[in-house]
Order: C-alpha cells, then structure tokens, then sequence
C-alpha cells in the first residue's frame, strides 16, 4: 500500500472514530469534505473561496459537489455540521 493510501485509511479510521464519539457514526473524509463545505455555504460563503479551499479547479465541480449532498446525507450530517459550525467558524 502506498503511503498515500496508508494515510487516507487511517484518517478515514480516525474520522469515524471522532464521529462516533459525537454520536455521528460512519464519518469519513467525504462526508467531513461535505459538511465544511455546506457549513461554508451557510454562512455564507462565497463558492470561488469554497472552490478553493476544497482545491477544485473549477466553480462547476464545486457547485456540483455542493448540490449533490443530497437531503438523506444532510440529515445523517445535522449533528456534525452543528458541531463544525460551532467550533469552525
């Protein structure tokens, strides 16, 4: 296993780990991806600086990115994105 993929399998075991402690099971990069990036939007943010803090090259791929976090992922999401919003920003 490459180093790269090392590193992401193990920060995907933390994330759940830390997600699990919160009483939100089965986080993962992904999903941690998703909700910074939906908090940004909520507050407000405007999406050339959430495409760029998420490293897109592309205003297309974060609004894509943003409107496929569809309402099931939003729900399973709620008590995490409470949390960033209140300890990110």
């Amino acid at each position: 296993m490459s180093r790269k993929g090392w590193f992401n399998k193990q920060f995907n075991r933390d994330m759940k780990l830390i997600g699990a402690a919160v009483g939100v099971p089965g986080v993962t990069s992904y999903t941690a991806r998703h909700s910074y990036a939906t908090v940004l939007k909520r507050k407000g943010a405007n999406i050339a600086f959430i495409s760029e803090s998420l490293g897109h090259t592309s205003l297309a791929t974060t609004q894509f990115y943003l409107d496929s976090f569809d309402k099931d992922e939003r729900i399973k999401n709620a008590k995490l994105l409470k949390i960033l919003s209140i300890n990110c920003l």
